[in-house]
């Protein structure tokens, strides 16, 4: 699949990517819950599921304006500093 799985006649307000990935996060979590890694690994459709919601993060988030980006690296940087 690719981009065009988020795309549709209408241009999607850039916050609704920010609630897919939000989704695809809390899939990732409740896939990965109670698994050791190699039992992760093992486990076959939790490993694909999660492999699958991480892509499809990482593929939208380049719908998100290049300024959101800028600024979430920006507050990432202010709230790790001691």
């Amino acid at each position: 699949m690719s981009k065009k799985l988020f795309k549709s006649k209408v241009n999607r307000e850039w916050y609704f990517y920010i609630e897919d990935m939000i989704s695809f996060a809390e899939k990732v979590i409740v896939y990965t819950e109670g698994y050791s890694q190699s039992e992760f690994v093992f486990s076959g459709l939790n490993y694909d599921a999660t492999v699958r919601n991480l892509e499809l993060s990482s593929i939208i988030q380049t719908d998100i304006p290049s300024l959101l980006q800028e600024l979430s690296f920006l507050q990432q940087e202010i709230t790790s500093k001691p």
